[in-house]
């Protein structure tokens, strides 16, 4: 697959124009070995949590039979290879909402979208006002992928650790999240604060 239709199939996954160059070889060898089954990668405001999904994504497309990111289960679904999905939760909950309104695109179908895809993405986790609903619908997608985790991959990204996931969402949400991923401290410096 040319750079070209590389960086187009990322467009269509969700992921930002600023983004479409990230590559894991921007990160360290100890930081690539961080990616596993499933993961809830924290840490602060700008150290590159996006840039790293990013990263996974590309790869997953620029997949290669000699040198697997992920496993065939996470590739081909139903006989069909499968795109994966990135998201910001604040989009998500946009996307929710004005749902309600649009009788073209019914919620269940957002969120079992959501629920179902193979890979999943969800970026900046607790960067949104947190009410009864956003908790609701956050809930069911978590626990629908917990349900079966064993089967999906689901990839988190988050300035605040599972404690304060926990204070912030509940013990509810914040358990499933660790049964269901690996729970990474990416520390650093906030990359866009650096002079280039």
């Amino acid at each position: 697959m040319n750079e070209e239709k590389i960086k187009q199939t990322l467009l269509e996954c969700g992921i930002g124009k600023i983004f479409i160059d990230a590559k894991l070889s921007d990160f360290s060898i100890q930081m690539q070995s961080e990616i596993t089954d499933s993961f809830f990668l924290y840490g602060p405001v700008g150290c590159g949590k996006t840039h790293f999904l990013s990263a996974i994504i590309r790869e997953y497309i620029i997949y290669s039979k000699e040198k697997p990111l992920l496993p065939m289960k996470y590739i081909i679904h139903d006989g069909k290879r499968k795109k994966p999905v990135f998201i910001t939760i604040s989009e998500f909950l946009f996307k929710l909402r004005n749902a309600y309104g649009d009788n073209s695109i019914h919620e269940n179908t957002i969120v079992n979208n959501l629920i179902n895809c193979p890979v999943l993405c969800l970026d900046d986790l607790g960067n949104t006002k947190v009410t009864d609903w956003s908790i609701q619908m956050l809930d069911m997608i978590f626990n629908g992928r917990y349900n079966n985790h064993k089967e999906l991959r689901t990839y988190i990204t988050s300035n605040l650790n599972l404690n304060e996931i926990e204070n912030t969402f509940g013990q509810r949400i914040a358990s499933r999240i660790n049964g269901m991923c690996d729970i990474v401290n990416f520390d650093g410096i906030d990359r866009r604060l650096v002079k280039k």
